[in-house]
C-alpha cells in the first residue's frame, strides 16, 4: 500500500506524506485515510511562485541580470584548440596538410576566444523574457530547448525579427554567484 502511495506521488512530497502518517508494510489502510494523504500530499506540492521555506519571497521580480564573460570558456576554448593543434601535430600527414589544418584553426580562435557581448536580461514574473538591445527591452520567446544544470545554463532564444534561435551559454562565473543562483531559480520555476 505504501508503494502504491509513493508512485502515485511526485518525487519531493513523498518523504514528507511518509513522515507524518508512516504506512507500515502489510498494513491496510482504510480508504478515506488514504484519500486524506493523498489530499494532503497534493496541497503540499509547490507551487509556482519563488517564495522561502517561510513564505517570503526570495527576491523581487523582475529580475534584471547582466551577463557578460567567462573565464571558464575561455579556458575551455584554449585547452580545445590545444588539443586541436597536438592532434594535427601527431597526425601523420604530409607537411602541407599540417600547415593547412594550423591556418583554419586560426580564424577558429580568433573567431571565439574575441570577448562575447554583454547580455542584459529582464525575467519577468510571467515568465516573460527580454533582453536589452538597441537602447530598449525586446521580447524575446525562451525556448524549451534551454537547459538550466549546476554549473551551465544554456539559453536558447527567439526573437521577434530573427527565425532561427539563438545559444546562449553562460556559465557560474559570467556574473556574480547571488544572479547566477537568481536567473537558475526563475528559468526553473517561472519560464520552463
Amino acid at each position: 500500500m505504501r508503494y502504491a502511495i509513493q508512485a502515485a506521488l511526485p518525487t519531493p512530497f513523498r518523504r514528507n506524506m511518509f513522515r507524518i502518517c508512516w504506512i507500515k508494510p502489510g498494513f491496510k489502510m482504510p480508504q478515506d485515510k488514504v484519500t486524506r494523504a493523498l489530499n494532503w500530499a497534493w496541497h503540499q506540492r509547490p507551487q509556482r511562485a519563488i517564495e522561502n521555506k517561510s513564505g517570503g519571497k526570495m527576491f523581487e521580480l523582475p529580475l534584471i541580470v547582466d551577463i557578460g564573460d567567462s573565464n571558464k570558456r575561455r579556458i575551455f576554448l584554449a585547452a580545445t584548440h590545444l588539443l586541436a593543434v597536438m592532434a594535427v601535430f601527431l597526425a601523420d600527414l604530409p607537411a602541407i596538410f599540417r600547415g593547412a589544418g594550423l591556418a583554419l584553426l586560426v580564424p577558429s580562435v580568433v573567431y571565439y576566444w574575441r570577448a562575447s557581448p554583454r547580455i542584459r536580461l529582464r525575467c519577468g514574473q510571467d515568465g516573460a523574457l527580454e533582453i536589452w538591445r538597441n537602447n530598449r527591452w525586446n521580447n524575446v520567446r525562451l525556448a524549451t530547448s534551454s537547459v538550466v544544470l549546476p554549473g551551465c545554463t544554456v539559453l536558447r532564444i527567439a526573437g521577434l525579427d530573427r527565425r532561427r534561435l539563438r545559444n546562449f551559454v553562460i556559465l557560474s562565473d559570467s556574473m556574480p554567484s547571488g544572479d547566477w543562483r537568481k536567473l537558475r531559480v526563475w528559468l526553473r520555476w517561472l519560464a520552463l
